[in-house]
């Protein structure tokens, strides 16, 4: 082998060794930019679970609202019943008193099919019945 030949060998080498350690730089530098991208998107609020954290919170906060609020309408519903149950009573009082009041009166027959304790209508009195025409406005 001549010098030259030998020359161009190393040469050839060498560029292969420059090629190689260019081609593991860059590798070596896209991995740091991706490890450095990684931890920036780890970081993130979202990533790190902050705002999993606040959801939940919320989420806790809705659950425990709902939760008042649905034994507020069960003891709602429980004073209706009640006052339904008033007013029941009430009626049966008043139906009492009424057949009560119809027995007495030598006017009302209860002992008919027909005889039913209804209690007068209630209401405001209706106003007093004029003979006189009202005043008409002076214009």
């Amino acid at each position: 082998m001549t010098s030259s030949v030998l020359i161009v060998l190393v040469l050839l080498v060498l560029a292969a060794l420059a090629v190689v350690a260019i081609v593991v730089a860059k590798s070596t530098k896209q991995r740091e930019a991706a490890r450095t991208e990684a931890q920036e998107l780890r970081s993130d609020p979202v990533a790190s679970g902050a705002g999993v954290h606040d959801a939940s919170l919320e989420a806790e906060r809705a659950a425990q609202e709902a939760e008042r609020l649905r034994r507020e309408a069960a003891e709602a519903e429980q004073r209706a019943a009640e006052a339904e149950q008033g007013v029941t009573v009430e009626q049966a009082r008043q139906e009492d008193l009424l057949r009560q009041a119809d027995e007495r009166d030598p006017d009302v027959k209860t002992r008919t099919d027909d005889y039913d304790p209804t209690p007068p209508v209630a209401g405001p009195a209706a106003p007093p019945q004029h003979d006189e025409a009202p005043p008409t406005p002076r214009t």
